[in-house]
C-alpha cells in the first residue's frame, strides 16, 4: 500500500533552490539595491553640486573679465557670439571699466584666473593710454607667472599682422577670393612685451598736423547762419589762410543772400543697421537751389553739378574735427554753395570734402538739425535721408 500525499497538497511541489536562497537573502539583495542606488544618487548629486560649483566659477570670471556676452549670450544671437562687433564692443566695455573692477576680480582669483586678470587690467591701462599701470601690472604678471603662456618668449606670440601695403607706383591688383594677403613678417617675443611695446610707441605718435585741430584766429570772419523755426542760430569763424579761395567764394555768396531760403536736404547720424566699425558721422547738407524754388520736394533736383562760378580749385589741408564745415567736392572742385556742417569728428571725409570753417558758437543748433525726425522709416533704419519737415536757412550774415 502507497502512501498518498497529505489533503491539500496534491499537484503541488516543493520549492525551488532560487526561491529558498530569495527568502533567506532577500532583505539583503533589496539593501545592497537600495544601497546602490543611493550611492549612485549621491554619486550623480556630487557630480552635479561640482559643475554648478564650476559653472558658478567660471561663470563669475566670466563676467570679471567682461566675457558674459560671448561666455553666455543669453540675450544675443549666439552665432554673433565670435563676431566684430562683439571684439568691438568688448574693447570698449574693457576701456569703460574702471581700473577698482579688476582689482577686486584679483582678490578673489585663483591662480588659473588671475593671470587673465593681470593681462585685462594691463589692456584696460592700455586702451586709456596709462603707461604706468600696464607697466606695474605686466611686471606682476611676469613676477608671479613667468612659464604663463602670455609671458612666454616665443618666435611668433599672439599678435595682429598687419598688411603689406602696396607703394602707389605698383599696380595693384585685385585679390583672389581666397588668396591670403601679403602681411608683414611676425614680431618674436612675448604677448605681454609686444603690448607695452604698441603702448609706447602709442605714447610717443605724434599726429600729423593736418589732424591736429587748429586753432582759430582771434581776427578770423564769422558768419552767423540762421535756421527758421526752433533750431536757431550757429556762428561759423573762416579759416582764411588756410583756405583762401574757398572762404572768398563762400563771402561772395553770402553777400548775395544765395543761401536764404535753401532747405536741408540731408541729415546724416548712426542708424539702426549701422555696423559698430562704421564712423558714427553727424552732420546735414544744405546749398541746391531748387530747394529754395520748388515746394515738392519730388522735385528738388540734387544731382546736377555747381555752376562754374560758384566752385572754386584748393586743397585746403582742413580734418572734419567737430564743427566742420566743408565744401562738397565734385571733379576735383569744391563746390562752395553746397556746404556739410558737421557735429561729429569725420575723418574718412577728410579729401573728400574740403573743410574751410569751423562752428565756434551754437553747436547745439547744428546737434538739434541732426537729430530731426526722417522723412521716411527706412532712412532712420540707413541713418541718411530728409528730415520730416522743412529746416530752412533764414540768413547767412557777416558779424
Amino acid at each position: 500500500m502507497t502512501a498518498s500525499p497529505p489533503q491539500g497538497l496534491a499537484g503541488s511541489s516543493a520549492p525551488s533552490a532560487i526561491e529558498i536562497l530569495w527568502e533567506r537573502y532577500k532583505r539583503l539583495v533589496q539593501a545592497a539595491f537600495w544601497l546602490l542606488i543611493l550611492g549612485m544618487l549621491g554619486f550623480y548629486g556630487l557630480k552635479y553640486y561640482q559643475q554648478t560649483q564650476l559653472n558658478k566659477k567660471w561663470g563669475e570670471f566670466s563676467a570679471s573679465t567682461l566675457l558674459s556676452s560671448t561666455y553666455s549670450p543669453v540675450n544675443g544671437d549666439p552665432r554673433n557670439a565670435s563676431s566684430f562687433e562683439a571684439v568691438g564692443t568688448m574693447l570698449d566695455e574693457l576701456r569703460d571699466t574702471p581700473e577698482a573692477h579688476f582689482d577686486s576680480a584679483l582678490a578673489k582669483a585663483d591662480a588659473a584666473q588671475k593671470p587673465y586678470l593681470l593681462w585685462l587690467k594691463a589692456c584696460r591701462a592700455a586702451r586709456v593710454g596709462d603707461l604706468d599701470v600696464a607697466t606695474k601690472a605686466v611686471a606682476l604678471l611676469k613676477a608671479e607667472y613667468p612659464k604663463h603662456p602670455l609671458c612666454a618668449e616665443s618666435g611668433f606670440p599672439v599678435q595682429v599682422r598687419q598688411r603689406v601695403e602696396k607703394p602707389d607706383t605698383e599696380v595693384k591688383k585685385p585679390e583672389a577670393k581666397d588668396e591670403e594677403p601679403e602681411l608683414k613678417p611676425a614680431l618674436a617675443g612675448s604677448s605681454v612685451e609686444l603690448l607695452l611695446q604698441n603702448l609706447k610707441a602709442a605714447k610717443e605718435f605724434v599726429a600729423p598736423t593736418q589732424f591736429v585741430q587748429p586753432t582759430i584766429p582771434a581776427d578770423a570772419p564769422r558768419y552767423r547762419i540762421s535756421l527758421e523755426g526752433e533750431y536757431g542760430e550757429f556762428v561759423i569763424a573762416l579759416m582764411t589762410a588756410k583756405a583762401p579761395k574757398t572762404c572768398a567764394k563762400f563771402e561772395e555768396l553770402a553777400a548775395q543772400g544765395y543761401w536764404e531760403g535753401v532747405k536741408v536736404d540731408e541729415i546724416v547720424r548712426p542708424g539702426s543697421r549701422r555696423n559698430r566699425f562704421m564712423e558714427p558721422t553727424r552732420e546735414f547738407h544744405f546749398g541746391f537751389e531748387s530747394t529754395k524754388t520748388e515746394a515738392n520736394r519730388t522735385d528738388w533736383d540734387t544731382s546736377t553739378a555747381s555752376k562754374e562760378e560758384r566752385t572754386v580749385e584748393e586743397f585746403t589741408g582742413l580734418s572734419h574735427f567737430p564743427g566742420a564745415v566743408a565744401a562738397r567736392m565734385r571733379d576735383g572742385k569744391s563746390e562752395v554753395d553746397r556746404l556739410y556742417i558737421c557735429e561729429s569728428d569725420s575723418p574718412s571725409q577728410d579729401e573728400q570734402r574740403q573743410v574751410f570753417a569751423f562752428v565756434v558758437e551754437g553747436l547745439e543748433s547744428v546737434r538739434k538739425v541732426c537729430d530731426a525726425s526722417y522723412d521716411r522709416s527706412e532712412d532712420e533704419e540707413m541713418g541718411r535721408g530728409r528730415p520730416a519737415e522743412n529746416i530752412a536757412v533764414k540768413s547767412v550774415k557777416k558779424l
